[in-house]
């Protein structure tokens, strides 16, 4: 992968650019697009909420970055970052971990909520509950002075089973996805560590340009070839703009863990 570039968020009048609040979303905090390919990331964490609203939306990126910020950021954690769905309802968390069992440490001490804000009740909380995925493989050209992400895409798909998770991603990548897409930065394809869900986290340069894939050949291709894999069903694509993300440093190659 390229190396990272300063990227800014895109938002709406409808979710004001997170520098119009400040004291909340500073500079630190809004950050750069997490770097995904980050050799010491052993896991992430993904947490999904329907919000309902952009007044939703901006509620939960205020408590959710109080909440994280009420302590110090957990041994293991390596980046932490939160997004808003162009729908103008859903809300993501994804967080970055050395691995699981720094993750289960954080959540035994202090809970696995990822996302506040948003209705908590035992209900919400259990709707809530992160998933874990890894990083399997990475296309695209990635990050440069002129391919700077803005919003990400996130296909999500139920799968039967972690040899059904490898088998698509490898028949998409070595087929339709294959060839080039215009504004695709990069996409990165997690398997869930239960066996039971692919995501594809798809960094794209604008949300028209990513608008205009949809109906190309190749993701027509790539979505019937899903579609025609027996254990592999399409959940949706969501797209989020990122609103603020935490990192930790990168640690020296000695201190990574072992695969």
């Amino acid at each position: 992968m390229a190396p990272r570039t300063a990227a800014r968020t895109e938002n709406t009048a409808e979710f004001p650019d997170a520098a119009e609040f400040p004291g909340e979303f500073d500079a630190a905090a809004r950050g750069e697009f997490p770097d995904i390919t980050r050799p010491d990331a052993g896991v992430a964490l993904v947490s999904t909420r329907h919000a309902g609203s952009p007044q939703a939306q901006r509620a939960a990126a205020r408590a959710t970055l109080a909440a994280w910020r009420a302590r110090p950021l957990p041994g293991g954690l390596l980046s932490l970052s939160f997004y808003a769905g162009t729908d103008g309802a859903a809300v993501m968390a994804y967080a970055q971990w050395t691995d699981r069992a720094a993750s289960l440490r954080h959540a035994a001490a202090h809970g696995p909520v990822m996302i506040h804000g948003v209705g908590e009740t035992p209900a919400d909380l259990e709707r809530s509950e992160p998933l874990a995925f890894r990083r399997y493989r990475t296309i695209g050209p990635g990050r440069s002075a002129t391919a700077v992400p803005a919003c990400i895409a996130t296909p999500l798909f139920d799968v039967d089973g972690p040899e059904r998770q490898r088998a698509i991603i490898d028949t998409l990548v070595a087929g339709p996805l294959s060839r080039p897409l215009p504004g695709l930065v990069a996409a990165h394809f997690h398997f869930s560590t239960d066996g039971t869900r692919i995501l594809n986290y798809a960094e794209w340069t604008s949300e028209e340009l990513h608008e205009q894939s949809l109906h190309s050949a190749t993701l027509q291709e790539a979505g019937a070839t899903t579609r025609a894999t027996p254990g592999v069903r399409g959940v949706g694509c969501p797209r989020y703009r990122l609103v603020w993300s935490l990192a930790a440093p990168s640690a020296p190659a000695a201190e990574r863990p072992a695969e």
